[in-house]
């Protein structure tokens, strides 16, 4: 049986980690669309195809001042962005609701970390589905009186 040595230290090349990151999170890619290959659910597609756009756009970002001519600034940048709106919107589908196409692309969902103020309100609705009871009564516990923000999120 192997031991551990209390006084051997660990040695951790990041490179090396970062590579096997990389490679698994291709390899889970791959992994989600064999498992859409066979049971065609939209959602594994969606989750699949993300993994490896993010797994991609990690892999030249280690190497992109190798490649000749060079990508246009951010553009590493903006696939791992897709790839998060991606795995955002596979949750949307998994769940039956539709792909907000700008928010895929913006790598996020409507609200966010900034919150969502005025102009996207509407949408709040339809991005939180079911959570909308919950955001509510929770608004209501801590803000009974409604001083708090009013009106932001039509709540």
């Amino acid at each position: 049986m192997l031991a551990p040595s209390a006084n051997a230290p660990i040695a951790l090349d990041v490179t090396t980690l970062f590579i096997i990151a990389t490679c698994i999170t291709a390899l889970l890619g791959l992994l989600l669309l064999s498992a859409w290959a066979q049971e065609r659910i939209r959602a594994l597609a969606w989750w699949g195809t993300a993994y490896l756009v993010g797994g991609f756009s990690v892999a030249i970002w280690s190497f992109e001042n190798l490649i000749s001519p060079p990508l246009p600034p951010g553009a590493v940048n903006t696939l791992l962005f897709v790839a998060c709106g991606m795995i955002w919107s596979a949750a949307r589908i998994f769940h039956g609701r539709r792909v907000l196409w700008a928010a895929m692309s913006a790598g996020a969902t409507v609200s966010h970390h900034h919150g969502v103020g005025l102009l996207k309100a509407d949408q709040l609705g339809e991005e939180l589905g079911e959570g909308r009871r919950m955001l509510t009564a929770l608004k209501r516990a801590f803000d009974p009186d409604g001083i708090l923000n009013p009106g932001k999120l039509t709540l």
